[in-house]
């Protein structure tokens, strides 16, 4: 008896490259990590003062938003359930990105943390 493969799960039978396990790690787990570490640091800063820290966390933001896009178009980005990404899941993910990651560097800029 054939076992039945539900359309919208990975196909496991064709190897995929190991660059695109790589950008999928960057953008998943390293650069939010990333972003973290120097949102703290920005916050161990003089309240509301632009910093070369502030213009990195940007930098990075870009840089995960790239890599998301990369895993999107060229290396079959899925979602946690398996099935593939959409463009409105993109869309969705981007909004959702930029609004957290904004609303922690406010934060971040808003308060002053003691060394």
């Amino acid at each position: 008896m054939a076992k039945s493969v539900s359309s919208s799960a990975p196909d496991r039978g064709v190897p995929q490259p190991m660059t695109g396990c790589f950008v999928r790690l960057a953008w998943l787990l390293g650069g939010n990590v990333v972003l973290l570490c120097i949102a703290i640091l920005i916050a161990r800063d003089t309240q509301w003062t632009l910093t070369t820290k502030d213009a990195v966390f940007w930098c990075v933001v870009a840089s995960v938003l790239l890599l998301r896009f990369v895993d999107f178009k060229w290396f079959d980005g899925r979602r946690l359930d398996g099935s593939p990404v959409t463009a409105r899941d993109q869309r969705r993910w981007v909004a959702a990105f930029i609004g957290a990651w904004l609303a922690l560097w406010i934060v971040g800029q808003s308060v002053e943390l003691d060394a």
